[in-house]
């Protein structure tokens, strides 16, 4: 891709390019841009032949771009599995990859259940349900008017026009207006994903609107009925049509006669996967979805992103507005910009190392999978059925079908994915959870690079308020949260319940809008006296 602005005469003159324009007196360039129609024309993206050269580092203004010539069209596709969109034969995904960044290994948001409430609202506001405070399909009027979509920040804050098309009614009536009913400039309901991407194409063909968002649902209506697998005839069917709608999408984009003059961003990810026929579970069948950023701005990288790196739908949000010329970061995000290389990502820190012992305890990152120790009774007491016994309960959890699982004796065992050890009790309901100890994990302190959300952090230095996440694996450091007792926090730290009316935290710098306790130091009670009053009753010199 074009690494910095640059005259035609660095490119073969046989394909057309947006030209050199100047900008009032100053003469200021933008950045050399192919046209659409020649990525697809050639094999080798002409972009390819300036990797060598460097982009101004980031937050420079030394490279203009036309941001009054820039588009979106944002391709949300519900229920596709990241398999199935990397293996079907689907020439307008391919399309897209040659033209951009791609991942099929991208993550959903991670504190919500995989449904479509939680994950659209993620993607369209950049943060994870614990902050949005949508956590279901039915509730999505509950989006905090803390964190705008980015809709609503394109058509507020960038002066962009904006248009949506959904099949999924509550995207519009229930989330995006409900929000702010005057985002949208045109906005279109339909009943099938044809009809929707009709009316998509006739705005890209008629209109000049700046950001057009699109719902396919015929992946996930397929997944329901029938199975989230490109293997089943009706989902491969149902991929393959949205796919050749995708197409109808792109062709129109290259076919508008201002072409010549615009530099359009395609967004394409979803909401969730599948599994079987359904897609609440948490496993990677459920939250691996693509992502793909594609573009004909020089601005836009090429090719798979890192094993290490995959994205996320959270990175939606962020992409966009950089691509509008928005100010980030915008510190309450939990993604980040993905696939432009004049935006450094900081790579997601590595989970806390659990310390395995399978013979008496299960590792939680592993839902005890590997447990293999030889607890026998349930939670509740039932005693279990024996994996190699059709009697009380007949099943398909036998150590012929799960070898690799250690269905011993009537031990607990993991053999399938629950959320922990589990068995078939002889004396009780058909299975329960077991009563099996988490193996320690190890605690070790990082410190890395401030993020857009500064998630990753975990230090014992600071005085920052940092959000390290639900359910922490290690105890916490000062300022950091969420806890939920003082056995969440670190010796000689408590855990501090903030109030909804006064988000301060005393010892530590920020606001951050999210009712969340923290851990702090533990403070003499002539300084404090009362918690619950923030120091308001403190009297002392």
């Amino acid at each position: 891709m074009v690494a910095s602005c640059s005259k035609l005469s660095l490119f073969p003159l046989v394909l057309p390019f947006i030209g050199i324009v100047s900008l009032n007196a100053q003469n200021i360039e933008y950045c050399t841009t192919p046209t659409i129609s020649s990525l697809n024309e050639w094999k080798s993206d002409l972009r390819q032949s300036s990797l060598g050269a460097s982009l101004p580092p980031a937050g420079t203004a030394s490279c203009s771009f036309p941001k009054d010539n820039q588009k979106v069209l944002f391709l949300g596709v519900d229920g596709f599995r990241a398999a199935s969109a990397a293996m079907l034969p689907l020439p307008n995904i391919r399309r897209l990859e040659s033209m951009g960044v791609f991942s099929y290994w991208a993550s959903t948001q991670q504190t919500g259940i995989t449904k479509s409430g939680p994950g659209w609202t993620s993607m369209l506001t950049g943060v994870e349900p614990t902050k949005h405070g949508v956590d279901a399909n039915y509730d999505l009027s509950d989006i905090s008017s803390l964190y705008p979509t980015f809709l609503k920040v394109a058509k507020e804050d960038l002066g962009k026009s904006v248009a949506a098309s959904v099949v999924w009614s509550p995207l519009i009536d229930d989330l995006i207006n409900v929000e702010d009913p005057a985002t949208l400039d045109k906005s279109s309901i339909k009943s099938t994903d044809a009809s929707m991407a009709s009316e998509a194409k006739k705005w890209i063909e008629n209109e000049n609107y700046d950001v057009i968002f699109t719902d396919f649902d015929g992946c996930d209506a397929a997944g329901h009925a029938n199975d989230f697998d490109g293997y089943d005839d009706e989902y491969r069917a149902a991929a393959i049509k949205v796919d050749t709608l995708i197409g109808s999408l792109l062709d129109a984009v290259e076919n508008r006669p201002t072409i010549n003059g615009e530099e359009w961003l395609f967004v394409l990810t979803s909401d969730h996967g599948g599994e079987g026929n359904s897609h609440g579970s948490k496993n990677p069948y459920n939250r691996r979805i693509p992502l793909i950023v594609a573009s004909n701005s020089p601005r836009v990288g090429m090719g798979r992103a890192s094993s290490h790196d995959p994205g996320s739908h959270l990175d939606v949000f962020p992409t966009i507005i950089h691509f509008l010329g928005g100010d980030l970061p915008l510190d309450y995000l939990d993604g980040q910009v993905f696939g432009f290389r004049d935006y450094e990502r900081t790579p997601p820190p590595q989970p806390p190392a659990c310390i395995s012992d399978p013979s008496s305890c299960g590792c939680k990152d592993q839902n005890q999978a590997d447990y293999r120790g030889t607890v026998s009774t349930t939670k509740a007491g039932n005693t279990c059925q024996r994996w190699d016994s059709q009697t009380p309960n007949s099943h398909l959890r036998t150590p012929q079908n799960y070898p690799y699982s250690g269905l011993e004796e009537n031990y607990c065992r993991n053999p399938d994915n629950e959320a922990g050890a589990w068995c078939y009790t002889i004396d009780g309901p058909r299975w329960e959870f077991c009563d099996i100890p988490a193996c320690p994990v190890t605690c070790k302190a990082t410190l890395s690079p401030v993020t857009v959300a500064q998630t990753d952090y975990i230090g014992e230095d600071s005085n920052q308020l940092v959000n390290v996440g639900t359910n922490p694996a290690c105890p916490l450091y000062k300022c950091q949260g969420n806890c939920d007792t003082d056995d969440d926090c670190r010796d000689g730290l408590i855990c501090y319940e903030r109030d909804d009316s006064d988000l301060n935290t005393p010892g530590c710098d920020g606001t951050l809008y999210l009712d969340w306790d923290y851990c702090i130091e533990m403070v003499r009670l002539e300084c404090i006296s009362d918690l619950s009053q923030h120091q308001a009753d403190y009297r002392g010199t």
